[in-house]
């Protein structure tokens, strides 16, 4: 009898049907990001954001399985989608434009890795045609014929220098 008074007393809990997954972010040279942001989205129903460490890997836990779809960014880079989707648009790319990796209870899905491109430049020099100095204060546009990418605007220094970082991969004309 005091052996069944004992089982009845132990606190019975339910095991847990978490998820685990996990990846890497690392640039298309193969060298870790540091700082990545993965956003993953469970069915549509829960979404998480993590960030990649400095060897470029990432970790999350959901609650239960379902499908999920995955969006890995990085300010320097262009995003990704998983698996292998590069963004040509970061307005037009969004965490549901990926393959669907289904997982169920229990799981542990390691391997969503992400290789990201990184971003380009512009950068030159305004001169005066007058005199051939350097023109301070003006404004210099890189401008994409499909009128993707917004904001791309840079302001010459006093030696008339400019640069525009962050470009997608593309032609762009140069207007100052």
């Amino acid at each position: 009898c005091l052996l069944t008074l004992l089982l009845l007393a132990l606190p019975i809990t339910a095991a847990q049907a978490a998820v685990t997954l996990s990846g890497t972010v690392t640039a298309q040279g193969g060298e870790p990001i540091d700082g990545a942001t993965v956003l993953i989205s469970r069915s549509d129903e829960e979404t998480k954001q993590v960030s990649s460490g400095a060897d470029g890997a990432w970790r999350a836990t959901f609650d239960e399985g379902g499908a999920f779809s995955f969006l890995a960014s990085h300010p320097a880079y262009q995003s990704q989608v998983w698996a292998g989707q590069n963004c040509s648009s970061e307005s037009m790319c969004t965490v549901l434009f990926g393959d669907l990796l289904f997982a169920a209870d229990d799981a542990d899905e390691a391997g969503i890795d992400f290789s990201l491109r990184r971003r380009g430049s512009l950068s030159g020099t305004v001169r005066l045609e007058s005199s051939g100095s350097p023109a301070e204060g003006v404004q210099v546009f890189a401008i994409d014929p499909y009128e993707v990418q917004a904001g791309t605007v840079a302001t010459t220094d006093a030696s008339g220098v400019w640069r525009i970082d962050g470009l997608f991969p593309g032609d762009y004309s140069v207007l100052a």
